[in-house]
């Protein structure tokens, strides 16, 4: 089973040796996941972990669960500038570590970054993008799922009398001021107001970034792109994307198949 990190603290894990990997890094340790909000970096990250058996860190997680979010958190995260930087020495640390036969899956938004910075990480980088709309609907699909969760409960809070009338009601209300925020329009406000946040949240931390958007493709940082290569997940199964990014990591060199004898 994959191993995923999920905390700030320093972190020892090692790959399931029941599984055998379908593919091996080659001359690289890590590969570093980054791109936009809602444009599929969770999905492909876990796809990858699982196929090459490799240890998996979620940045995203990481910080939700340090500032109390949740995966349905729409929106800027206010955060001390410390979780930023202590998130950032853990990524930097395990990407050094991590080698072809302990490899790591870093789904970072900074993760490409943090590669050019630090020349001496042996890492390839892929910036996953994908339409504004469709990464808008991805994101109100998953806050649409934990209301309807929340929905659920508050409902069976009220039929187990853990809540009176008065509280139904008014947790009731909530949720449908809650639900009347979910559209497209409202949610891609939020967004674009925390990409600002983020970024002189990020800039503070990292000067370097200064006047940059990591996220953004077409960003350069010293003469060079952050990423080894792109992937758009709009039109894309999760399936093909995947398979995209296989083909094109083994057309670098960076990865390979393995041949088991039978």
């Amino acid at each position: 089973m994959v191993e995923t990190l999920r905390h700030t603290e320093k972190t020892e894990a090692v790959s399931s040796p029941e599984i055998k990997p379908e593919y091996e890094l080659v001359n690289v340790g890590t590969i570093a996941i980054f791109g936009e909000e809602g444009a599929g970096k969770s999905n492909l990250s876990e796809v990858l972990a699982k196929a090459l058996n490799a240890r998996l860190l979620q940045g995203g997680q990481i910080v939700r669960e340090a500032t109390g979010g949740t995966h349905g958190t729409i929106g800027y995260q206010e955060r001390p500038i410390s979780v930023d930087k202590n998130f950032d020495q853990q990524q930097i640390d395990m990407m050094r570590e991590a080698t072809p036969e302990n490899s790591l899956i870093n789904e970072s938004r900074l993760s490409g970054l943090m590669i050019r910075i630090n020349p001496d990480i042996k890492a390839v980088a892929i910036c996953v993008t994908a339409p504004a709309r469709k990464r808008m609907s991805r994101i109100r699909k998953r806050a649409l799922e934990e209301w309807e969760t929340k929905k659920a409960q508050t409902f069976e809070d009220f039929t187990n009398d853990k809540l009176s009338q008065e509280e139904f009601e008014s947790e009731a209300q909530k949720l449908i001021d809650e639900r009347g925020q979910l559209t497209i329009a409202k949610i891609h406000k939020e967004e674009k107001e925390r990409r600002v946040k983020d970024i002189w949240q990020w800039t503070e931390a990292w000067p370097v970034l200064e006047g940059k958007d990591p996220l953004n493709p077409g960003t350069v940082l010293n003469g060079e792109k952050l990423y080894d290569f792109t992937v758009s997940t709009g039109k894309r199964t999760k399936a093909e994307t995947l398979e995209f990014v296989i083909n094109k990591l083994i057309e670098l060199g960076f990865l390979r198949k393995i041949q088991y004898g039978s």
